[in-house]
């Protein structure tokens, strides 16, 4: 249920409406349905997943998703069900995972970059697009790298050009420019 609400529903206060009346439902069924232990680790667990769902922050819920994986690996194993115990070792596998990568990510940061020139949270595509070429550990600025092509782009040295004089891209557009026009 709270997984098609999740899907369907787009206002956060309506999921959250709804979402609530699930929990209440599934606590007065468990209530209703009382077999001991094994339905408070099953209530245990519900509430702690519905509380991971609601949370706004992946961080957050992956943490209260651990802390929702006791209970429901207590009640998969008391109940017999091994497929069901692999699934949750798998997300608490994948969670913890997940938990340590954004740790690193967060230590990574805190080091500083690897080079003045070179932004720390980019990857080499986004540094690239921000203004940066990579070049493994060596970075320098769009601009700078401009600047060095332009002075010698294929080896040879340029001298510059004087004011309102066509370089070699102007002179062959104005000379497309004419032959598509039918001037010779």
């Amino acid at each position: 249920m709270q997984l098609t609400v999740a899907l369907v529903v787009r206002d956060r206060v309506a999921k959250l409406a709804l979402d609530g009346a699930t929990l209440l439902a599934l606590l007065l069924l468990t209530v209703a349905t009382w077999h001991g232990i094994l339905s408070g680790l099953a209530a245990c667990g519900g509430a702690s997943s519905f509380i991971a769902r609601t949370q706004r922050s992946t961080t957050r819920m992956k943490i209260v998703f651990l802390v929702a994986a006791p209970f429901w690996l207590a009640h998969n194993l008391l109940i017999g069900a091994p497929f069901a115990l692999a699934v949750d070792l798998v997300s608490v596998a994948g969670n913890l995972l997940g938990l340590f990568a954004f740790w690193k990510r967060e230590q990574r940061q805190a080091d500083g970059p690897r080079s003045l020139s070179y932004p720390a949270r980019l990857s080499p595509r986004h540094a690239f697009r921000s203004g940066h070429l990579s070049l493994g550990k060596l970075a320098i600025s769009r601009a700078r790298y401009r600047e060095s092509r332009s002075s010698h782009d294929t080896g040879n040295i340029r001298a510059p050009t004087p004011a309102g004089a066509f370089d070699s891209s102007s002179r062959r557009k104005a000379e497309l420019e004419r032959a598509t026009a039918g001037e010779p």
